[in-house]
């Protein structure tokens, strides 16, 4: 559970056709209305028609010998999503199978594996058909919500991108056995401002259940509005049973390009410029030392000496566009809590397990100045 810091579908057709037709007399002459056509008629399926048109073929699949398994779950506490009273009613309500993310494929009837029953991958024709009732569920209630592309997720900085709004998600992974933490999760607007509401994780494993709950793997941001390379901070969050393998995406409630707000918060660019160009860069310019042996400079790693460094932060323009680069900087800045910041927490060892720097003391001259650079930015 998360800590807050905190297709095409198979087309299946129901039509119901007239066996007789009565007439009745018609006095004064009167002509007969003309016949109708009974295939102009015939309305699509409702999801629940759909479904009842595959539920016994689905409870023979996975409801077990006597409903033991999925209908009564008296086998191995089986969930019981086909359970009593109303079959169609106990699917809908369970949760995942109609996933919050509107995206059929996404649900877990879908997605499961061989278990100790049969998986509906193993019914070609079963799992089309209730593919195409989840994807009719959905169409009727939930639009697609919009998301990042699968990523892999590795330990240290990663970041996500959000190219149908030109943004970011940045965030810091460690892994402990089946257990990930993702910290300083933060969002930042590209050349244009953007929108966004309550975004959630989804955990898609190689082989298996996806997990789709924004209750669980989510935030409830409410509906926040960032103008052109201005960051929010998110949270933190927790994945148990997280397996070697994972990749994830970020789904959001709303994301959508925006007009510029006043009112949005700070607008990326730099407010402390000067304390930037006094303080931090040149502690951005001194040599550290290095886990491996030998000492750098962050200007070094971060403009271009290390490839996965510069595109995390890109301090290439430091002594040629200081305005820039503090630009750049200022996305890890922890507004909330500016000794949470990323910036600098990298380099006293609290962030990014990976970072290559040994950790610095948080009073020695390199992180002091640029936190006296952290402190003076609005």
């Amino acid at each position: 559970m998360p800590l807050r810091s905190a297709r095409a579908a198979l087309a299946l057709t129901i039509v119901a056709v007239t066996s007789g037709l009565a007439f009745a007399a018609c006095s004064g002459g009167d002509a007969l209305p003309p016949a109708k056509d009974a295939s102009a008629e015939a309305a699509s399926p409702t999801p629940e028609q759909i479904f009842r048109a595959i539920e016994p073929q689905l409870v023979a699949q996975c409801g077990g010998t006597g409903g033991q398994c999925h209908v009564n779950g008296t086998f191995a506490s089986a969930p019981k999503w086909l359970g009593p009273p109303d079959k169609y009613a106990s699917a809908k309500a369970y949760r995942g199978i109609l996933p919050a993310t509107g995206d059929p494929d996404d649900s877990i009837l879908l997605t499961q594996i061989e278990h100790t029953g049969p998986s509906l991958q193993s019914n070609k024709d079963l799992f089309g058909r209730v593919r195409t009732w989840i994807g009719a569920e959905l169409a009727s209630s939930t639009a697609k919500l919009p998301s990042s592309a699968l990523v892999q997720v590795n330990d240290g900085l990663n970041t996500i991108d959000l190219p149908s709004v030109g943004a970011k998600v940045t965030f810091s992974a460690q892994t402990n056995n089946d257990v990930i933490t993702l910290s300083a999760i933060r969002l930042t607007a590209g050349k244009t401002a953007v929108r966004f509401k309550d975004p959630f994780f989804v955990v898609v494993p190689q082989k298996g259940k996806i997990v789709t709950d924004p209750t669980v793997n989510g935030f409830e941001t409410g509906l926040v509005t960032l103008n052109a390379a201005a960051s929010a901070d998110i949270g933190t969050l927790i994945l148990i049973r997280w397996q070697a393998g994972n990749k994830v995406k970020i789904v959001f409630k709303v994301l959508e390009a925006a007009q510029p707000n006043a009112d949005a918060g700070p607008t990326g660019e730099c407010t402390a410029l000067d304390v930037f160009k006094q303080k931090a860069s040149p502690a951005f310019q001194t040599d550290v030392p290095l886990v491996d042996g030998g000492t750098r400079s962050c200007f070094f790693c971060h403009s271009g000496g290390d490839d996965v460094a510069k595109n995390a932060l890109d301090l290439s323009q430091l002594t040629t566009n200081p305005g820039a680069a503090c630009a750049q900087a200022r996305n890890y800045v922890n507004f909330a809590d500016r000794g949470k910041s990323i910036i600098i927490l990298n380099p006293t060892g609290q962030a990014n397990p990976s970072h290559p720097v040994q950790a610095l003391q948080a009073s020695g001259p390199v992180v002091t100045a640029i936190r006296a650079w952290v402190d003076a930015e609005k």
